[in-house]
């Protein structure tokens, strides 16, 4: 039944005559009125559902505002953490240099190599950089230094001091004579201790070193300084100083030294710096396993070790009648050969006016005025026969040769061999 039958129902039975005391008769239906009563007594249905379409509508937005920043967000943190670990595993390539730059290795695609095979160590350098030496330089530091000129500024075969940009050199901590240190460690601990200072508080007419740093270069000790004052006379007036000075420690005697040279406007010095810090990251040591060097004489075909610092004087004597060679370990770097050599020393020769074999070597040992008494002990090395010959003599009979001796003698392909026994015990070869 509907709403409609229903109110005509409670209506006509409102109207009936039994309900009205006044038993009036019954009034014409009024259709129009009626319809209208109850369109008006209706629920307002499309007001009501307007206002649940926008309730609708703005729970629906308020939805896409929050669900869209939550993706959003969400999405921003996942890309954040697939992308951290590729960052963290970028390598920065650089030296193991305090404040170092970062250096791309293509940077040094065609750069040149110097070695150094007697103190072990190289590096790399760049192509317009031309090394001139001590000697082409007409100058001597002590220390064998190297010196870097710019090809691009001047031309080499006319370059002097003056267009020296950065210098390398090495020396013997304990080639002194007041023996002030007894290694390089003791030298450095002594020299380094000192209160750092920033370099742009340095003033540079100051006479002094003052430490700026410390850290590691391929594993080994190193410190740089700034040096100030006079380097000499024999510089020319407009150099002040050495810029930046790196020494690294190489082992128990050996330092090895970078230095730039800054002189006035006459070179960029940021620029050189910069080059400077490059070079210095190609350096490596080469030799990092072996605990010494060794001396090859290809000639004479022999070898041996020797430690490092030591400085091997090489004497040939290739007069008449002589095709021979005398080799020792000299007191300093600038030891010369002397028309006597000490007596421990390596004596090769193909030829000799008198002694050319084993037995000749004997026989001037047991000569007059030599006097040796001698005991022979059988003995090979690298596959040669010898003999260790120890000999001694009375010391009341002056003579210029030690009282006592003990060397080897070896002979192959007619080379005579005679090593002092301290030598023998460098790791002597003959070699094939």
């Amino acid at each position: 039944m509907t709403l409609v039958f229903r109110k005509k129902v409670v209506q006509y039975l409102i109207m009936s005559p039994q309900n009205e005391p006044d038993q009036q008769a019954p009034q014409p239906f009024d259709n129009t009125q009626t319809k209208q009563e109850i369109i008006s007594q209706l629920p307002q249905k499309n007001q009501v559902n307007k206002i649940l379409i926008i309730i609708i509508i703005f729970f629906t937005f308020l939805t896409l505002i929050f669900g869209g920043y939550y993706f959003l967000t969400n999405k921003q943190e996942k890309l954040q953490t697939a992308v951290r670990p590729s960052q963290v595993l970028q390598p920065t390539l650089q030296p193991s240099l305090e404040q170092a730059p970062s250096i791309l290795p293509d940077e040094f695609a065609g750069w040149k190599i110097y070695k150094d095979d007697r103190n072990g160590y190289s590096f790399k350098y760049p192509t317009n950089l031309v090394i001139k030496t001590e000697k082409e330089l007409d100058y001597n530091s002590g220390e064998n230094s190297i010196f870097f000129i710019d090809s691009n500024k001047v031309l080499p075969e006319n370059a002097t001091l003056d267009d020296a940009m950065i210098t390398i050199g090495n020396f013997i901590v304990t080639d002194n004579t007041d023996n002030i240190w007894k290694n390089a460690r003791e030298y450095f601990d002594s020299i380094y201790k000192i209160t750092p200072q920033p370099r742009s508080n340095y003033n540079f007419n100051n006479p002094g070193t003052i430490k700026l740093k410390n850290y590691m270069i391929d594993g080994h000790q190193a410190y740089e300084t700034y040096s100030g004052g006079s380097l000499g006379s024999r510089f020319p007036k407009h150099y002040q100083t050495f810029s930046r000075n790196i020494e690294i420690l190489k082992d128990d005697s050996l330092v090895i030294r970078f230095a730039t040279l800054v002189y006035d406007d006459r070179l960029d010095e940021t620029a050189i710096d910069e080059i400077f810090d490059k070079i210095l990251f190609t350096f490596r040591f080469i030799d990092s396993e072996r605990t010494s060097p060794t001396y090859v004489n290809d000639e004479y075909k022999f070898s041996f070790t020797y430690k490092r610092g030591e400085n091997v004087v090489v004497c040939p004597n290739k007069s008449e009648g002589n095709d021979n060679v005398a080799v020792w370990i000299g007191e300093g770097q600038n030891a010369e050969c002397a028309t006597e050599g000490p007596y421990q020393s390596i004596y090769v020769s193909k030829k000799n006016n008198y002694v050319n074999s084993i037995d000749d070597h004997v026989r001037q040992l047991q000569a007059s005025g030599n006097d040796y008494t001698i005991t022979k002990q059988p003995v090979s090395v690298s596959g040669v026969s010898g003999y260790r010959i120890i000999g001694s003599r009375d010391p009341s009979i002056p003579a210029p040769i030690p009282d006592n001796i003990d060397e080897y003698v070896f002979s192959k392909n007619g080379i005579l061999y005679i090593i002092d026994q301290s030598y023998f015990n460098r790791n002597f070869q003959i070699l094939n």
